[in-house]
């Protein structure tokens, strides 16, 4: 990754993602772009909440802004392979929670994708 400040995407407002803002806060050296959610209420109020610059219902809206270096996706488990593979044909870097996909054959699928595209592609469990 770069040597400035990493600026992320959030996919997911839940409890899962509020731990990684906490956990990235500390860190440091961070800084939070934008949030997508599916409940424009509560994508908003997250946002506001944990600072993000910006929040949106589409992720491809997310992934087009300026300056993302990754993307942390804690959206429910069965889009999180689709989700990885939208990050990571973006030029994205991936954090996904677990499970990285729902098959094996999807899994194998989005990590080809990284390895191709030369990007990060990471399993958390929180």
């Amino acid at each position: 990754m770069a040597d400035h400040e990493l600026t992320l995407t959030f996919v997911g407002y839940g409890s899962i993602a509020a731990a990684h803002v906490r956990a990235l806060r500390e860190l440091g050296g961070v800084r939070f772009d934008s949030v997508v959610g599916r409940r424009a209420e509560a994508t908003e109020a997250f946002a506001r909440e944990w600072g993000f610059a910006h929040w949106t219902l589409a992720l491809e809206e997310a992934l087009a802004r300026p300056g993302v270096d990754a993307v942390i996706i804690c959206s429910p488990s069965d889009q999180h392979a689709a989700q990885a593979e939208q990050a990571l044909a973006a030029g994205k870097h991936a954090l996904v929670e677990i499970p990285l996909a729902m098959s094996l054959a999807d899994a194998e699928r989005v990590t080809a994708l990284a390895e191709r595209a030369g990007l990060r592609l990471m399993v958390a469990r929180s």
